[in-house]
């Protein structure tokens, strides 16, 4: 396997075991407000982002945007005004990506929590599939699931849109660009400032030059889609850990003694009290069990 594979299979098995070992380290609470299916769905995706946007994209498109620096300086001594048109069409090209990838991002960013909504919430009927039976809900639900996933459908249809026509700019400004090139070297050649053989050069640079942006902007989405997976995992990831043992603690050491309770009251909310006056005194090597009624916490 090549350096960059193995570079991008590390990076996939490192978010993977860091973010699980963050989520067993979250405290209960995060737990019970989120359904963890998706979140580890969600982490998975993003570490297969992450693999392909370093491994795939970025380290192997690396020497191709150097290869442009060389095509440009032996290109501009070829012919200068054709480089200056190559580099118009270039700008053009990074122009257009980035006017048609503001809106595509908005709209993948709701497409993703769509599907992520569908997704959990058929799983969580079908994981409740008792209570639902119970209710007699299983069409209610199953409409609902219908509903969520179309929801999701429509958007992902409008994105692909979206990227039918971003493709369609991207081929037409490299064909208008290398079409305008050909005619003026055609024109240079007959005014003898250029030869064929140049001609062809500057045409094999011109391929040099576009290449990495092509491929670039082909594989743009797979690069939006990861950093948006990588933004939804982030913000599950910036959860605070369980804290053991608090921060101005006081270790005892050398315990001896017994431990007396004198007016203890607890409760979790003002208006009833779970413990109200409790006093008793537990010995050394005694057990004692609070047991009350069941549910009262």
């Amino acid at each position: 396997r090549s350096r960059s594979e193995v570079f991008g299979r590390n990076l996939y098995v490192g978010y993977i075991t860091n973010s699980y070992n963050k989520f067993l380290l979250a405290p209960l609470s995060f737990h019970k407000k989120q359904s963890i299916l998706p979140i580890l769905n969600s982490v998975q995706r993003s570490a297969g982002s992450l693999e392909t946007i370093t491994s795939d994209i970025l380290i192997s498109l690396l020497p191709e945007f150097i290869t442009i620096i060389f095509a440009l300086i032996i290109s501009a001594l070829l012919n200068p005004t054709l480089t200056l048109v190559m580099l118009v069409g270039i700008s053009v090209y990074i122009f257009i990506v980035f006017k048609m990838v503001t809106p595509s991002a908005e709209l993948q960013r709701h497409s993703q929590k769509s599907w992520q909504q569908a997704w959990r919430s058929s799983g969580d009927a079908v994981a409740n599939v008792m209570a639902v039976k119970q209710m007699t809900m299983e069409r209610v639900e199953g409409a609902k699931t219908v509903s969520l996933f179309r929801t999701a459908l429509n958007r992902q249809l409008k994105l692909l849109g979206l990227n039918r026509q971003l493709s369609l700019w991207q081929n037409l400004v490299i064909l208008s660009t290398r079409t305008l090139v050909f005619g003026l070297a055609i024109v240079f050649i007959l005014d003898n400032s250029m030869t064929i053989g140049e001609l062809v050069s500057f045409n094999a640079y011109t391929g040099m030059l576009f290449g990495p942006f092509l491929v670039l902007g082909r594989n743009w989405r797979n690069i939006q889609n990861g950093f948006i997976s990588l933004e939804e995992t982030e913000k599950y990831l910036s959860i605070k850990e369980e804290v053991y043992k608090p921060t101005n603690g006081t270790s005892i050491h050398n315990f001896q003694g017994h431990i007396e309770f004198r007016g203890v009251d607890f409760s979790y909310s003002p208006k009833h009290k779970i413990l109200d006056n409790i006093n008793f005194t537990v010995e050394p090597n005694e057990v004692v069990a609070l047991v009350g009624e069941s549910g009262v916490g």
